[in-house]
């Protein structure tokens, strides 16, 4: 199994390798430069999916050497067709928000490079990219707004589809209702004071305003950004978890 494992290695480099050098010496203004372009495409849409795979791969070859069963060989398979199931489901309904192939093209591709540096499981990165393209979230801004939601849920411990629901549900009705600051405060999202400070106002206030409906979407969205911003109680956790034992374990399951 081992020896499998660094054969699949040395093969996934020379495919990269030969890939470097597709179109060497063809100019801008080639009959050929076309499908010089389609295969260097197709290449890196495979590239990102392969890297899921790759992991994918590991996982199942270690956990055959360390339990000396293929019963594990067989769930990877399984997982494989599983995962290859969630890449295609998500790229469809990417390409169905944005209207267009181009840019369901380079989102799907935001999407699978952040799940790859992600702590968080491909399953729940592709869940709550569902829901927030479903909530209205537009097609370009869903791997950013993954990334913030990806940063809150490590700082906090809740899932990201959680967080991932509040925060699409609040997009939906326009404004804030106490309702809504009890469901991320009782998650332990300090929202009431990020609120308050991006608004320049009290908490107390900050109760007045959202009792009479002053409070929506957008000062929600900037309290979410100043927590994962630089100098914010969240920012770049997710980064730094995925770069733990747990977090190498869940990308290793990916």
């Amino acid at each position: 199994v081992a020896g499998l494992s660094l054969s699949y290695d040395k093969a996934m480099q020379n495919i990269n390798k030969a890939t470097s050098r597709v179109g060497r010496g063809t100019g801008s203004g080639s009959p050929l430069q076309p499908t010089v372009d389609n295969v260097r495409s197709s290449v890196a849409q495979a590239d990102r999916e392969l890297s899921f795979l790759e992991r994918r791969f590991k996982y199942a070859a270690s956990s055959i050497v360390a339990y000396g069963s293929f019963r594990w060989g067989q769930q990877f398979i399984a997982d494989m067709i599983k995962v290859k199931g969630e890449f295609d489901q998500l790229r469809v309904a990417i390409d169905s928000f944005t209207g267009s192939a181009e840019t369901g093209a380079m989102v799907f591709g935001q999407l699978t490079r952040l799940a790859v540096k992600s702590p968080f499981e491909l399953r729940d990165i592709t869940n709550s990219a569902k829901q927030l393209l479903a909530y209205g979230t537009a097609a370009e801004d869903v791997a950013d707004s993954i990334k913030m939601l990806s940063d809150v849920s490590a700082g906090s411990g809740q899932s990201i589809k959680d967080i991932a629901y509040l925060y699409g549900t609040s997009l939906t009705q326009g404004r804030l209702y106490a309702r809504d600051l009890f469901q991320f405060a009782n998650r332990g999202i300090p929202i009431y004071g990020e609120l308050a400070k991006v608004m320049g106002i009290s908490t107390k206030e900050l109760m007045e305003q959202v009792k009479i409906g002053k409070v929506g979407f957008p000062q929600l969205q900037a309290a979410m950004e100043s927590m994962t911003a630089a100098g914010g109680k969240y920012f770049g956790l997710s980064d730094k978890i995925a770069a733990t034992t747990f977090g190498k374990i869940s990308n290793l399951k990916d």
